[in-house]
């Protein structure tokens, strides 16, 4: 008989526990886990929300973290849109995807031809790296650079707008 009761308060009380642990869906967010974060995801337009300075312009890098730049014979370039990034790496066109909110950035994917340079791809490959290191996003006012940051808010990549005009 004590062990029935023992029992019967055992799984009430690990009822309860996994009653606490079990998490309860909210229809106006949705959780996605990407790269082992929890990414900004939003049911909302979150595109018609974005700043005017950030999306639909082409950006040039002006710094890869503490990584002194190579010149090359094309400026790194960047351009975001409507979840889509497209730019030029100093060896290759590359392309991917990203999701976003008010402070989080996080680049889903990133694509690039095969090509290999000699002196311009160990630096294409820190700047694909820490695109994908990205957590969050930031741009200066005072400089109007756009700052990509790592999980620890560190600065990963800067760009400066290039200009208006039409995709690259």
């Amino acid at each position: 008989m004590r062990l029935a009761i023992h029992l019967s308060v055992l799984a009430v009380v690990v009822s309860m526990a996994l009653m606490a642990c079990s998490t309860t869906t909210v229809t106006e967010t949705k959780v996605v886990r990407t790269f082992g974060v929890q990414a900004p995801t939003s049911t909302e337009n979150v595109y018609a929300n974005i700043p005017a300075t950030l999306e639909n312009r082409d950006w040039r890098i002006v710094s890869l973290a503490s990584t002194a730049l190579i010149k090359t014979d094309k400026e790194l370039t960047m351009r975001l849109q409507q979840g889509r990034v497209a730019g030029y790496g100093g060896c290759n066109q590359y392309n991917g995807s990203y999701k976003f909110d008010n402070t989080r950035f996080i680049f889903a994917s990133i694509v690039a031809s095969a090509l290999t340079c000699v002196v311009t791809s160990p630096q294409e490959q820190t700047l694909f790296k820490n695109l994908q290191k990205t957590r969050y996003w930031h741009i200066d006012r005072q400089t109007e650079h756009l700052q990509f940051l790592d999980k620890k808010q560190q600065l990963l990549v800067e760009y400066e707008l290039v200009s208006n005009k039409a995709p690259l």
